[in-house]
């Protein structure tokens, strides 16, 4: 959709294999939302994406992702963000949309 603003925020990396990696500390205007999405890679990892360092280590309040995938969330800061990966070196983005 053209009327859709994104802008993409930030790359991060997973470095280390199930080790979890927080977003970095920014505001997220009111009326915006993040998207966080795996990006592609050689082999095929397994990320994970919560919004918020306990939910990153549960099953139940995180998604798993496969490159490609995205997931959204509203948050206040990107800092809420949390992703972890079963390899290392799996990247993701993080983009503002409202």
């Amino acid at each position: 959709d053209e009327n859709v603003e994104e802008i993409i925020i930030r790359a991060i990396t997973v470095e280390t294999a199930n080790t979890p990696v927080q977003g970095p500390d920014l505001a997220v205007p009111k009326g915006y939302h993040v998207v966080v999405r795996q990006r592609n890679h050689s082999g095929d990892p397994v990320g994970r994406v919560a919004f918020s360092r306990n939910g990153i280590q549960n099953d139940a309040t995180r998604s798993l992702l496969r490159d490609g995938d995205s997931v959204s969330g509203t948050v206040s800061d990107l800092n809420k963000v949390w992703v972890d990966a079963d390899t290392a070196n799996t990247a993701f983005e993080l983009m503002v949309e409202r």
